[in-house]
């Protein structure tokens, strides 16, 4: 009886103490565990790798400020010029109108692009579509108006050597009849032609003596390549 039970109880000791053996499921299990280890590193590397071919473009993108930016060549060299009114001790006139005369260099006046102001018209450099414009203020008292002479005339006139005449681009005309003793008005001109290389431009008007020459932003000249 004793060396029975003492097999018995070796036997049962021998059972418990060998490791149960793992079967399939097991497996899967640790192979789907190493590959979603795997693909967490392979994502991180990726993630690093991006943030670090990202980083030099911001960084450059950054570094362009204002003073970087430049107009493209053509821009650059397109004509264009605004002049300003200019007060002239003569007045030159074209048949039975007025030819102003322009500030072309200082305050807000400028050329550009080789379109050149001479001589109260500016010189169209090359051909193209030109925006021309002019704004002319007037004023005066009605005392010095006389009764067959109270129209205003403000036009701009084309000047080129394949036409004999003066052509009128544009032209705007005004009577002051009825207004106070002190009156004041502005005439704007502008649109688009077609200019040819030497053409030259010129604004004129029915009197000198009623311009507004105290500002620039008041009687100004000027045309642009488009």
């Amino acid at each position: 009886m004793d060396a029975m039970r003492e097999e018995d109880t070796v036997g049962m000791m021998g059972q418990a103490g060998q490791p149960r053996p793992q079967g399939a499921p097991g497996r899967r299990t640790r192979l789907l565990l190493a590959g979603c280890v795997s693909c967490c590193f392979l994502l991180a590397g990726l993630s690093v790798y991006l943030l670090l071919q990202h980083v030099p473009a911001q960084k450059s993108e950054a570094q362009i400020g204002p003073e970087m930016i430049r107009l493209p060549v053509d821009t650059a060299e397109k004509p264009r010029a605004h002049l300003t009114a200019k007060v002239t001790s003569s007045d030159k006139k074209d048949g039975e109108y007025f030819a102003l005369q322009w500030e072309h260099k200082n305050g807000l006046a400028f050329t550009k692009g080789e379109l050149n102001y001479q001589d109260r018209a500016l010189t169209i450099p090359r051909k193209g579509d030109y925006f021309v414009y002019s704004q002319v203020s007037f004023r005066g008292y009605a005392s010095d108006m006389h009764e067959n002479n109270s129209l205003i005339i403000h036009m701009i006139t084309k000047l080129t050597p394949r036409y004999p005449k003066p052509m009128q681009l544009l032209s705007s005309t005004r009577s002051v009849n009825g207004e106070k003793s002190l009156w004041r008005m502005a005439i704007y001109l502008g649109a688009v032609f077609h200019l040819e290389q030497g053409d030259r431009i010129i604004v004129n008007v029915s009197s000198v003596k009623q311009v507004d020459f105290t500002n620039d932003h008041k009687t100004y000249f000027g045309a642009f390549l488009l």
